[in-house]
């Protein structure tokens, strides 16, 4: 019994420090978004570790999907979004307001936001954009986008309805500043997972397309959306195939997190519907991927 009270005071103890040392960076700016404690990489992060810094761009990445696809807005319940494109996340056209690291648990690093900080009772979260975070068409990255981006996907995306159902509103306190509230109190992770928001452009969604007619940010649609991540759609064959082009200027390049990273400069993602035809088609050579292969006949013909 006294080594079980000893275990269990100590779980409390390490549990109340946790929290005071969150607690002691309230209404505190801070560049790295964790649940478990500090970010391994510190204050100086240069790039995450699994990178080659260095690495040269180019190349092309061809890789077969199997089946098709018939719109590129991922984030409703109609339609079969195209390769690249993910529900929830920003894919390779849209950047999020904090990415997630790969080899950290429950922790994120700057992207479109530059920090983000919290009240003690963790009641609300405030974001801050950084000014540099830009569009593919030049235009900066707005406290608009991210409110507009917040609604519509709350509103609209199966995910995204679901993960921020805690989150009430979100208000523009600056022209970079967003402030999210939030229905609850004393849930540490909530501050967080605002990180996880992709920001879609408002006055894309909003305008017209070449034929005059207004966009609907609720419909599937295959006219290639504006984004700010590190590719664009350079052309696609509807159903078959869907090429991007990596973005030469692309605004988060030089950031911790992007550097090394979408090294490629062309992604061709080609559409089979058989899994024999693709399996053959990888077999003849000139494509870098397939599938996961789940046959234990062709596991022996690697």
């Amino acid at each position: 019994m006294t080594v079980g009270r000893t275990l269990l005071n100590s779980v409390l103890v390490a549990a109340a420090l946790a929290g005071s040392l969150q607690a002691g960076f309230a209404d505190e700016w801070r560049t790295t978004s964790s649940l478990i404690g500090d970010s391994k990489y510190g204050d100086n992060f240069q790039h995450y570790d699994y990178v080659n810094a260095d690495a040269p761009k180019g190349g092309t990445y061809n890789s077969v999907v199997l089946g098709t696809f018939d719109s590129f807005n991922p984030y409703i319940v109609q339609g079969s979004p195209a390769a690249g494109l993910v529900g929830f996340g920003g894919g390779l056209l849209y950047d999020t307001l904090m990415e997630q690291s790969t080899d950290e648990g429950s922790t994120s690093h700057p992207l479109i936001a530059d920090a983000y900080k919290y009240p003690v009772d963790y009641s609300s979260a405030t974001y801050r954009l950084d000014p540099r975070a830009k569009w593919h068409d030049g235009q900066p990255i707005t406290t608009d986008d991210v409110i507009w981006s917040f609604q519509v996907l709350k509103a609209n995306s199966p995910q995204y309805s679901r993960y921020f159902e805690n989150v009430t509103d979100a208000v523009a306190i600056s022209d970079r500043e967003v402030e999210f509230h939030f229905n609850q109190k004393g849930n540490r992770e909530l501050p967080k997972i605002i990180g996880d928001l992709a920001v879609l452009p408002k006055h894309w969604w909003e305008g017209t397309d070449a034929n005059g007619k207004k966009r609907d940010v609720t419909r599937p649609t295959l006219e290639p959306p504006l984004g700010s991540a590190a590719y664009k759609i350079a052309s696609f064959k509807p159903g078959s195939e869907i090429v991007w082009q990596r973005v030469p200027d692309y605004w988060a390049a030089k950031l911790p997190v992007k550097i090394g990273r979408e090294n490629f400069d062309t992604q061709r993602f080609t559409y089979i519907l058989d899994d024999n035809a693709a399996w053959q088609a990888f077999t003849k050579g000139g494509l870098d991927d397939i599938k996961p292969e789940n046959s234990s006949k062709r596991w022996k013909t690697f």
